[in-house]
C-alpha cells in the first residue's frame, strides 16, 4: 500500500518554509513508510526530499481552487492521500489517518464534529456557512474524479459564484461521498476579535487585538482559521522544528 502525504502551494500566501516544515512535521509524526507530494508552480526554496508535481497553469485557477486538481486523474497510483493545508500543525503520531480511508469516500471535517459547529458559530452566518472543511482531507488516490469533472466543466461559475472550494463541496457533491473526521482527530486554533462574540473565552493578546486561541496537546492536528501570520504560532513552536 502506498501512502501519500500532499500538499498545495500556490502564489504567495504561503512559502517554502510553509511546505518544507509540514515535511519534517509529517516526517516526525508519520511512521508509515509514506511519499510526500507538493502541487505547486514554484518549487524554489522547497526540500529536495518533496516530491515536485508541477500546477496545470493552463486551468487559470487560483488560490483554494488548486486543490480540486487533486482529484484529476494521476500517476500516484492507487494508494490513500492524506492532504493537509500547509498552516496545519500536526502534534503527534497520525498513522491512523491512513487507516481511516475508504473507498469512493472523502473523509474530511463536516459539520458533524463538534469542533466544526464551534468554529461555524463564532466564525459564520449559518446560512452560508459550508458543511465541510477541506483543510484535511482522505481517500483513495484516483478515486472521486467526478469531483474534479464537475468542477473543471464549469470552473467560471463556480469560482465566481462560491467564496471556496468549501462551499463548491457543500452546495454541490452529494453528501454521500463524505465521511466524517472524530473530534479527537483535530481541534481548531481561531483567530477572533472579542468584541465579535459574547461568550467568555480564553484570550490572548496579538498585535491587531485580542484573539481567542486553542491549544490541545492531545489532539494531533491543530487546524488555524484566520490566523496564518507567525506569530499566532506562539506556544507551539516545537512541533515546528
Amino acid at each position: 500500500m502506498e501512502y501519500n502525504v500532499i500538499v498545495v502551494k500556490w502564489g504567495t500566501k504561503f512559502t517554502p518554509e510553509h511546505v518544507n516544515r509540514l515535511y519534517r512535521m509529517a516526517k516526525r509524526n508519520i511512521t508509515l513508510p509514506f511519499n510526500f507530494y507538493c502541487y505547486t508552480e514554484d518549487p524554489t526554496g522547497i526540500y529536495d526530499e518533496v516530491n515536485i508535481i508541477p500546477l496545470d497553469i493552463s486551468l487559470e485557477l487560483e488560490k483554494w481552487w488548486w486543490k480540486l486538481t487533486l482529484f484529476r486523474k494521476n500517476n500516484l497510483g492507487n494508494g490513500v492521500n492524506l492532504f493537509l493545508d500547509l498552516d496545519v500543525v500536526i502534534q503527534s503520531n497520525i498513522d491512523y489517518f491512513f487507516i481511516k480511508a475508504k473507498h469512493n469516500k472523502i473523509i474530511l471535517i463536516s459539520q458533524d464534529d463538534d469542533n466544526w459547529h464551534i468554529f461555524a458559530q463564532l466564525n459564520h452566518d449559518p446560512k452560508t456557512t459550508p458543511a465541510y472543511n477541506s483543510s484535511i482531507m482522505i481517500w483513495y488516490n484516483n478515486e472521486n474524479q467526478e469531483i474534479y469533472k464537475k468542477f473543471i466543466d464549469n470552473y467560471k461559475l463556480y469560482t465566481k459564484i462560491y467564496y471556496g472550494i468549501d462551499r463548491f463541496l457543500s452546495y454541490e457533491i452529494s453528501s454521500t461521498k463524505f465521511l466524517s473526521l472524530n473530534n479527537s482527530d483535530y481541534y481548531y486554533r481561531n483567530s477572533i476579535r472579542e468584541n465579535e462574540i459574547s461568550e467568555k473565552l480564553y484570550f490572548i493578546r496579538f498585535p491587531g487585538g485580542k484573539t481567542l486561541v486553542n491549544f490541545n496537546k492531545n489532539i494531533p492536528i491543530c487546524v488555524f482559521n484566520g490566523c496564518h501570520e507567525d506569530f499566532f504560532y506562539q506556544g507551539m513552536e516545537k512541533f515546528l522544528l
